[in-house]
C-alpha cells in the first residue's frame, strides 16, 4: 500500500504550527480550507489526523513503525461499535506499556517471531531476580515505562504466562489485519509462552479450610478461584446482621444478598438501575455495567440476559429499596437521584472497586476462608448446578455464550452432582429395613464355616476331594450324570 500524503506542519512566526488543508465541500458545493495548529510538530499532525475524522486516514505500508500503526489500529478499534470503551481502554495501556516502549521503533517489514519471542522472555524476567542479571536494552525500556504511569506506579508482581499470553494475543490480533496486504505472515502469531493450563475454581472443603486455618496457606494464587461452600455463603449473610456480638444490619446487606445468590458480575451489580428490576414478578434485567465510575454496556452481547430471582431475594430489594426511601427523605435537596439501586446515603452511585473492598473487609471479620467478590459468581453457578439446575438455565443466569464454558469452568461441582446422583438413585429403591442390620444379629453357618485344609478333620484318609472342598466353602464338584446324553453319541 502507498503511504497517504499528510501536509506537513508550517512553523508560524509567534512559535507553533500549522497545517493548512482541504476539507470535504460545504453546502452549495463550496470549497473549504481549514486550518488546525499544534505546539509542536506531533501535536499538530494529530490534531490534524484527529480532524479528518478517519484515524486510519494514512495508510500503512510495510516501513511504517509498529508503535504508530498500533496507535492507528486501536484508534480504529474505538470507531468500532462491537468493542467495549473498557477493552479499547485495555488495548490502549497494553500498546503504551509493553509493545511501544520494546518494539516501537521497529519497521513492521523488519518485525520476525524472534523479535516476540524475546519481548516475551523480558516480560517474564519483570519483578523477578533474573531482571539484575539482564542488561539488555530491551529490558530497560520495559522497566522504565513500568516504572510509573499516570503519577502512580506499576504493579511490582512478576507478569504471569498467562498474561503475557494475553498481552501478546492484543498485538496478534493487531498484526493480523496486515496480513497478507502488508505483512506476508504474522510474526507474533506462533509465539507460545508457558503452558496452557486452565485453573478452575476450588470449592473450600474442610480439610482445605483445616489446612488454611493451621498454616495461612490458599490452594491457588488467586482469590477468585477459591469458591464458598453452601454453608459458608450462608454463614458470611448471617454474620452481616451483627458487628463484635452487637446487633448492626450491614447497610450493605442487599448487594452481597444479590451477589450471593444471583452470580452478577461487580460491575453489573454497581450499574444496576431500580427501572430494570420488576420485584413483583421476581425479574432483573441486567442491561449495564460500571466498572469505576460511568455507566457502560455490559461486557458482551451475553452478559445482557433477564434474571429470575428467588422471594427472599425479592423481599430483600424491597426492603433495602425502604431504607433507599428514607434515606432520600433525610438527605432531602441533597440527594443525588442516580436511579441506580445500590448506593451511597446521598444517592451517588457506589464504585465497584470500594464494594470490593467492602466485602474483603466483611469477609475477614467473619473468620471465613479468603475468597473475592468475584468469587461469589463462581458460588452461585455452584449451588445452582448442585441444587439440580439445568445447565442450559445457569448457563443463561451467569450470561455465558455457551453451556459448554459453564460446564468446562465449573467441573469443581461434579462430586456433589455424583454424589448427589447416588443418593437419589438409592431413595428410588423401597427397602423396608436398613442395609446395616442385616447381618446385626445373624448366626454363623456352621456348614458353611471355612475351616483350615490341613486341619485333621479335613485331611485325614476316608475324608473326599469334594468334602475338603465344602469345608472351605465351595460348591463340590458334581459326578458323572448318567442321564447326561455324550456330545459323541449318535
Amino acid at each position: 500500500m502507498t503511504k497517504a500524503q499528510t501536509p506537513q506542519p508550517r512553523l508560524l512566526p509567534t512559535g507553533g504550527y500549522v497545517i493548512r488543508y482541504s476539507a470535504p465541500p460545504g453546502p452549495g458545493g463550496r470549497r473549504r480550507q481549514l486550518r488546525v495548529y499544534g505546539g509542536t510538530v506531533k501535536e499538530c499532525k494529530d490534531a490534524y489526523t484527529a480532524a479528518m475524522g478517519d484515524p486510519g486516514a494514512a495508510r500503512t505500508d510495510a516501513r511504517t513503525k509498529l508503535g504508530v500503526y498500533l496507535d492507528q489500529r486501536v484508534a480504529q478499534w474505538a470507531l468500532e461499535d462491537d468493542i467495549n470503551t473498557r477493552t479499547i481502554d485495555g488495548y490502549r495501556q497494553t500498546f503504551d506499556l509493553y509493545f511501544k516502549p520494546a518494539l516501537g521503533h521497529v519497521r513492521l517489514c523488519d518485525l520476525e517471531p524472534k523479535h516476540f519471542r524475546d519481548f516475551a522472555a523480558a516480560l517474564r524476567k519483570i519483578n523477578r531476580p533474573e531482571a539484575d542479571d539482564d542488561k539488555s536494552d530491551l529490558l530497560r525500556r520495559l522497566l522504565a515505562a513500568r516504572a510509573q504511569r499516570d503519577g502512580k506506579r506499576i504493579s511490582t508482581r512478576p507478569l504471569t504466562d498467562g498474561r503475557i499470553r494475553r498481552v501478546l494475543a492484543v498485538a496478534s490480533s493487531a498484526l493480523n489485519d496486515l496480513v497478507p496486504e502488508v505483512l506476508p505472515v504474522n510474526p507474533a502469531g506462533k509465539v507460545k509462552v508457558g503452558k496452557v493450563r486452565k485453573q478452575r475454581p476450588l470449592v473450600w472443603t474442610d480439610a482445605r479450610v483445616q489446612r488454611w486455618q493451621q498454616t495461612g496457606a490458599v490452594p491457588v494464587q488467586r482469590r477468585q478461584l477459591m469458591v464458598w461452600t453452601a454453608a459458608q455463603a450462608g454463614a458470611f449473610l448471617d454474620s452481616l446482621h451483627t458487628e463484635r456480638g452487637r446487633i448492626k444490619p450491614e447497610r450493605c446487606y442487599a448487594i452481597f444478598h444479590l451477589a450471593v445468590f444471583s452470580g452478577m458480575r461487580r460491575s453489573e451489580l454497581a450499574g444496576l438501575e431500580w427501572a430494570d428490576c420488576d420485584l413483583a414478578s421476581r425479574r432483573i434485567h441486567v442491561r449495564h455495567a460500571q466498572v469505576e465510575r460511568e455507566l457502560d454496556t455490559t461486557k458482551s452481547e451475553d452478559s445482557e440476559r433477564i434474571i429470575v430471582i428467588d422471594a427472599g431475594t425479592a423481599e430483600v430489594l424491597k426492603a433495602w429499596r425502604k431504607q433507599q426511601l428514607a434515606e432520600r427523605l433525610a438527605w432531602g435537596a441533597a440527594w443525588t437521584d442516580s436511579g441506580r439501586v445500590f448506593t451511597r446515603e446521598d444517592g451517588s452511585p457506589l464504585c465497584s472497586t470500594w464494594i470490593s473492598n467492602r466485602f474483603l473487609t466483611l469477609a475477614e471479620r467473619a473468620g471465613l476462608p479468603p475468597v473475592s467478590l468475584h468469587s461469589l459468581r463462581h458460588g452461585a453457578a455452584t449451588m445452582q448446578l448442585a441444587a439440580g439446575v439445568p445447565a442450559k438455565v445457569v448457563s443463561e443466569n451467569l450470561g455465558h455464550a455457551t453451556v459448554a464454558f459453564t460446564m468446562d469452568v465449573y467441573t469443581s461441582v461434579v462430586d456433589q452432582l455424583r454424589e448427589d446422583a447416588a443418593e437419589r438413585t438409592a431413595a428410588l429403591v423401597p427397602l423396608k429395613s436398613k442395609i446395616t442390620s442385616l447381618w446385626a444379629n445373624s448366626e454363623p453357618n456352621p456348614a458353611l464355616t471355612i475351616k483350615n485344609a490341613r486341619s485333621p478333620e479335613i485331611s485325614g484318609t476316608g475324608v473326599s476331594a469334594s468334602q475338603r472342598a465344602e469345608a472351605r466353602g465351595f460348591e463340590p464338584r458334581m459326578g458323572a450324570n448318567p442321564n447326561r446324553i455324550s456330545s459323541a453319541a449318535p
